[in-house]
C-alpha cells in the first residue's frame, strides 16, 4: 500500500506527488483470502506515525524495508479539469471513522458477510462513523448487475471429515460426520 502526498510544484502550474508512506503487510497467516476481503488501515495520521493493517479482522505484521512499488498511473489535464486515474471496480464499501477502532471491533466487522457493521458494535460504531460510501451499485430498480453481483465459485474448506456410503445407483445410503453422527438414507430420504 502506498500513500502519496500532493503539493503544488514550484512552477505553480503542476502538482508534485511524493510518496509519504509505503506499507507491505505479511498475509501468510490469513491465506487463503475470502471472496470479499475486508481491509482496515488505521493510525494517528496517514502521512506520519505508525499505521496498522488489518485484513479480514486479523492484524497483519508489516514487512520492514520493503521496496516501494512503481507509480503505475498518471494524471491527465484537460480543458474541463484534471482526470484522476481510478479503478474502483473491486471496491464495495469505504468507511472513515473519527477514532481508532479496537481489534475486537475490526474483527467483528470483518465477520459480517454483507459488509455491514457488526450488530455487537452497531450503536457504538454508528456514532464514530464519519463517512460510509458504497461503490459499484446496480442502477436504480435493477435486480442486480455484473458489477454489483457476480458468481464466483467458492467452496469452503471442510475441517470436519465426512464419509459417505453409496448404493449401486450412486445414491447415498449412509453419512458419518463428527458433529451429527451417523445418518441413514433410503431412496433419498433420511431414515
Amino acid at each position: 500500500m502506498s500513500i502519496y502526498t500532493m503539493a503544488p510544484a514550484v512552477d505553480g502550474a503542476t502538482i508534485d506527488f511524493a510518496i509519504s508512506k509505503h506499507l507491505v503487510a505479511d498475509l501468510q497467516a490469513i491465506l487463503p483470502l475470502r471472496q470479499w476481503t475486508h481491509v482496515v488501515l488505521q493510525g494517528q495520521g496517514l502521512n506520519s506515525g505508525d499505521l496498522a493493517v488489518y485484513v479480514n479482522g486479523v492484524l497483519c505484521p508489516l514487512s520492514a524495508g520493503a521496496p516501494a512499488g512503481g507509480c503505475g498511473w498518471t494524471l491527465t489535464n484537460t480543458v474541463s479539469g484534471v482526470i484522476y486515474p481510478e479503478n474502483l471496480s473491486t471496491l464495495k464499501h469505504f468507511r472513515l471513522y473519527n477514532r481508532l477502532l479496537s481489534g475486537a471491533e475490526i474483527a467483528a466487522n470483518a465477520a459480517v458477510l454483507c459488509l455491514g457493521l457488526s450488530p455487537a458494535y452497531d450503536s457504538v460504531l454508528n456514532g464514530a462513523l464519519s463517512y460510509w460510501g458504497r461503490y459499484n451499485l446496480p442502477t436504480g430498480g435493477a435486480a442486480g448487475s455484473t458489477v454489483e453481483m457476480q458468481f464466483t465459485s467458492v467452496y469452503p474448506s471442510h475441517t470436519l471429515a465426512t464419509s459417505y456410503g453409496y448404493q449401486s445407483l450412486n445414491g447415498i445410503t449412509q453419512q458419518r460426520t463428527p458433529d451429527a453422527g451417523v445418518s441413514s438414507y433410503y431412496g433419498g430420504l433420511r431414515v
